[in-house]
């Protein structure tokens, strides 16, 4: 069974990156991480590792969620 942690948190206009904590999970390998938002943003990844992602993102006008699923590889 692959180990799997998902969830969201909320940038504002005045973020340009964020980075999520994945230690709970006890990934032992860097894990696939997808986003996703309801909001038309530019969102990408910029590290992953085993404990934590940083993504990055431009023209965020208002607060946005953005939701996560990390999978294990």
């Amino acid at each position: 069974m692959s180990n799997v942690k998902n969830g969201k948190f909320t940038i504002t206009s005045s973020d340009s990156q964020k980075q999520i904590d994945l230690t709970s999970a006890q990934f032992t390998s860097v894990p696939l991480v997808n986003l996703t938002t309801r909001e038309n943003i530019s969102i990408y990844l910029d590290t992953v590792t085993n404990n934590y992602f940083i993504c990055k993102f431009d023209n965020v006008l208002s607060d946005t969620d953005v939701f996560y699923v990390a999978v294990e590889n």
